[in-house]
């Protein structure tokens, strides 16, 4: 059975490992106070109850897409050293070498900037590796162990080949007989950010002794978080990169729009120049567009 609630946070995201004993401690909140970097926030979790429900072992398919069965879904009255589970009444048990690669089903305009799990090793060991859409982050739960532990990501974490993490698109849960509970994802709207113009001196003379071409990217917000993203504008002259320039833009929603100028560039050889803008926002179109300058001695 699917929940959620909205919620609304501001600070950024910090990674944890949260280890919660069996005996008489309470779980904390799966979403802990300022974890989240959106303004807005919609929470769902895979607690391994059907849909309809009725209480009985199942998956949160609305949502949620697995790669194992409903037949490693347990009961917790039949596994009374690792109970209580985080939440009643069923947990993902995986036997030796299993894996449950969960992915989303998600509305348009929609990303998945956090996530967490609850893990047990009482039985065995169990892994948990975050797939984001431009590094991945993995744990090891410790072994033996009877509590259950939390573990979790953000898009902003820093992954193993030290990128962050960006929007997280899948949670890969591997058991050698190891237990999970309580699968939550935290969803904001994406930073949609396009290039309304994007301009640059058309032409200039070495002779004349200008002082440089000028740059500037005119962003405009078509979502309604406002959020900054990377815009990059390199320049090309003969095959040759001659500019790499990268700075964080953004645009209040509303309809208007925001000019960002760039470091200005003097060239030294008369030979045209070609120039490509880019920016990188969570939405999937292409936010890209060229301009050229002609340089002459």
């Amino acid at each position: 059975m699917s929940k959620w609630h909205v919620q609304a946070c501001t600070a950024a995201v910090a990674l944890a490992i949260t280890s919660c004993q069996e005996s008489g401690v309470g779980f904390p909140p799966l979403l802990k106070a300022g974890a989240m970097a959106s303004a807005v926030t919609v929470q769902h979790i895979e607690d391994f109850e059907d849909d309809s429900g009725s209480g009985a072992g199942g998956f949160a398919d609305s949502v949620f897409i697995h790669t194992v069965s409903t037949t490693m879904v347990v009961d917790e009255a039949s596994w009374t050293p690792v109970a209580p589970f985080p939440s009643p009444t069923h947990a993902l048990f995986l036997p030796e070498i299993s894996i449950d690669t969960v992915t989303f089903s998600l509305n348009s305009g929609e990303v998945v900037d956090h996530a967490g799990v609850w893990g047990n090793t009482f039985y065995g060991d169990a892994f948990v590796d975050f797939y984001g859409t431009q590094d991945e982050l993995w744990f090891v739960l410790p072994s033996g162990q009877a509590g259950w532990q939390f573990v979790e990501a953000a898009s902003t974490d820093v992954g193993i080949h030290g990128q962050p993490l960006g929007e997280i698109v899948a949670v890969a849960l591997t058991g050698y007989e190891g237990m999970f509970d309580d699968l939550t994802i935290d969803l904001a709207a994406a930073v949609d950010l396009d290039i309304a113009r994007f301009q640059v001196s058309k032409h200039f003379s070495l002779a004349h002794g200008q002082a440089a071409i000028k740059i500037k990217l005119v962003v405009k917000n078509n979502g309604t978080v406002d959020q900054p993203r990377d815009a990059t504008v390199v320049g090309q002259q003969g095959g040759v990169q001659i500019y790499n320039q990268t700075m964080a833009v953004s645009d209040p929603p509303g309809g208007g729009r925001t000019a960002w100028v760039f470091p200005p560039f003097t060239p030294a050889v008369p030979e045209g120049i070609v120039w490509t803008a880019t920016i990188a926002d969570d939405d999937p179109d292409i936010d890209h567009e060229s301009a050229t300058t002609k340089v002459v001695p």
